[in-house]
């Protein structure tokens, strides 16, 4: 009995000790859980602090604001000192820039040469010409290299060198007049030689003046005034076409009759073109003299006539004075209702129509080339030769050592064609 109560004690005392350890262990985890909640809603609540915060404005003092807006002057100032760009006009960007101007009331930069020649960009506006405001030098730099800019350049200075063209030519006496006359005669040359002669003018004259013409030498004014620009060339070619036009118009008003021939063509623009040649008697000789290439819109008869009326009546001269129509024979030429030659028969009934003469032996050879079928097999014989040495260089040689054998000329093979 005493065993068992001792027992009973024993483990009474543990179960008391176990359950006064799980109820301290118990208080300490819930204290933990309080703490953790507390310390999770002050989180919280200093979070919302700070976002309530946040969107609340912010108001500084009066003296707090002052301070600040200087601060942002400051900067300001500092940042326009150490940009890489200096702004504001300085009268030295105009030193060898006489184009440069600017007006000090408003404030904007201008081009002389753009207002003056009003040359305006793609977009049909130019800045430099109503003003611009950006004072800054490589605004300026940017310009003077621009196409507008490129553009009233050269025709400030092609306007410039016709103006010393016109003083020149009224001095006949001077050097300059001199210089003048040489080079119309270096591109009467090249005109009659058929020769490029906007890109081999200017080389042309350096040649003369190394072989002694040290006249031109005065045609060298300075800079891009040499009197070998675009501009002037043209006016060059027009001085000599009006006196060889005056002279051809003075022979045909002193001839008692004249007669014109004319003939379609196609440039190398594949633009249609209306040649006009005039013959007349001089001094008892019949000469053929070019009067007129004329561009048409289309090749229909009433579109000749009007073109060839309107340039005669511009040099003063009647229809009615036309004794005899060339032509090539086709049917716009030559139709007996709306043909050109007869539109003019009809002011002149007198006039003359004549089919050329190589026209129509082209037409018979045509015609008759068509009835001798031998003629069809000679032809392509001829075509085979042509493409046989055409197409190889070795055969080519070949045939050339052979005429050299048999001492016959050096000829080339040429290929069979239908000509006039």
């Amino acid at each position: 009995m005493k065993i068992k109560a001792a027992f009973s004690c024993g483990c009474l005392q543990l179960h008391a000790k176990f359950s006064l350890s799980l109820h301290s262990d118990f208080v300490r985890r819930l204290q933990c859980e309080v703490y953790d909640m507390s310390s999770t809603k002050k989180r919280k609540a200093n979070t919302l602090d700070q976002f309530f915060q946040l969107k609340q404005p912010r108001v500084e003092p009066p003296s707090t604001q002052a301070n600040t807006a200087d601060k942002i002057e400051e900067t300001n100032a500092v940042n326009k000192t150490t940009s890489r760009h200096r702004n504001g006009f300085d009268r030295s960007w105009q030193i060898n820039r006489a184009w440069l101007q600017f007006d000090e009331s408003s404030g904007l930069m201008t081009c002389s040469l753009c207002k003056k020649h009003n040359v305006l960009g793609s977009n049909g506006k130019n800045a430099w010409i109503t003003g611009y405001a950006t004072l800054r030098l490589d605004k300026v730099t940017a310009h003077s290299k621009s196409t507008v800019h490129i553009e009233a350049v050269k025709t400030d200075t092609n306007l410039m060198s016709s103006k010393n063209l016109q003083k020149i030519i009224t001095n006949h006496e001077s050097a300059e007049f001199k210089a003048i006359v040489s080079a119309l005669k270096c591109m009467y040359w090249l005109i009659k030689s058929r020769i490029a002669h906007t890109t081999n003018f200017a080389s042309l004259l350096e040649l003369a003046e190394e072989l002694g013409a040290e006249e031109l030498k005065t045609l060298k004014v300075g800079g891009n005034a040499n009197y070998t620009s675009e501009q002037t060339i043209q006016e060059l070619i027009e001085c000599l076409a009006d006196v060889v036009e005056n002279e051809t118009l003075q022979k045909l008003k002193n001839s008692p009759t004249f007669s014109i021939m004319i003939d379609e063509t196609t440039d190398v623009a594949v633009q249609k073109q209306l040649v006009i040649f005039a013959r007349c008697l001089v001094e008892g000789k019949l000469e053929c003299r070019f009067l007129k290439m004329i561009e048409l819109f289309d090749g229909k008869a009433d579109t000749i006539v009007t073109a060839i009326k309107g340039h005669l009546n511009e040099k003063q001269f009647q229809t009615a004075n036309i004794s005899s129509f060339g032509s090539d024979g086709a049917n716009v030429m030559t139709g007996s209702r709306t043909g050109v030659a007869t539109q003019f028969r009809r002011e002149n009934p007198k006039l003359i129509s004549v089919h050329c003469i190589a026209h129509r032996l082209a037409l018979a050879t045509k015609d008759a080339f068509k009835d001798v079928p031998y003629l069809s097999t000679y032809e392509d014989i001829l075509s085979t030769l042509f493409y046989f040495y055409h197409n190889s260089g070795v055969r080519s040689s070949g045939l050339k050592e052979i005429q050299q054998i048999l001492e016959s000329p050096v000829l080339k093979m040429k290929e069979a064609k239908h000509v006039r």
